[in-house]
């Protein structure tokens, strides 16, 4: 029954081109998800910004720095790869670009580890959020790892790029998981732990930014026939 009903489902959402499209073209599907994803990274980023001057934390400042320095990066790659329209050349200047820029936020996220070891940074769930928090964060983790690899068989350089992304914000996402946890269920403000995953986080960033310089270099055009993003 529920192979009958995917492929009904399938068959009605064709019906519409936006919904085809979305279901056919993985380039096509790949700017949709990274847009909403754009929407939802403003969102946090005013969020914990409005938090932060509301009560005073530097910590929730921090974490919207880094989403906004993450929410431009986006938005330069956006206008980029529609000024680009599929051009190759370009875009492969595009990806190099980004992974370039990926050091803004490795430097963001070393800042916010300074702070956090000279001032008394404090980031709290509230009630139960922290499980549903983790929950997502693995989500991400997993999810973006696989698109990692998936973008790199699948899409163009833009879209590469773009799920490059989603992997640093699931990166990130980590780092402010285990911060969080660490005020909920430690004894105190764990520092080693912390500066630990801090600097793995900001290591990782970095590998994917120099992964995206070298890579750039080798990029050709897909096969014919291909598009390079189904």
């Amino acid at each position: 029954l529920a192979p009958k009903a995917k492929a009904a489902i399938v068959r009605l959402a064709r019906k519409n081109a936006f919904a085809d499209s979305l279901l056919k073209d993985y380039g096509f599907r790949t700017v949709v998800f990274s847009a909403a994803g754009l929407a939802v990274n403003i969102g946090y980023a005013a969020l914990q910004t409005t938090v932060g001057i509301a009560s005073g934390s530097v910590w929730n400042i921090a974490i919207a720095v880094f989403y906004i320095v993450l929410i431009a990066l986006k938005g330069m790659t956006f206008l980029g790869g529609k000024r680009a329209r599929s051009d190759l050349e370009k875009e492969v200047k595009i990806y190099r670009a980004c992974g370039c820029m990926l050091n803004l936020l490795t430097a963001a996220l070393i800042a916010i580890i300074v702070l956090m070891n000279r001032t008394n940074m404090r980031f709290e769930y509230a009630g139960l959020m922290i499980y549903a928090a983790a929950a997502y964060t693995f989500y991400k983790i997993a999810a973006s790892a696989v698109q990692f690899s998936k973008a790199k068989r699948r899409g163009g350089p833009v879209v590469q790029a773009l799920r490059n992304f989603n992997l640093v914000d699931a990166l990130y996402s980590v780092f402010v998981l285990q911060v969080a946890m660490i005020q909920a269920f430690g004894s105190a403000q764990n520092a080693l732990v912390n500066n630990v995953t801090g600097a793995a986080a900001a290591l990782s960033i970095s590998l994917v930014g120099i992964y995206m310089i070298v890579r750039s270099y080798s990029l050709k055009p897909p096969p014919d026939g291909d598009g390079g993003n189904r």
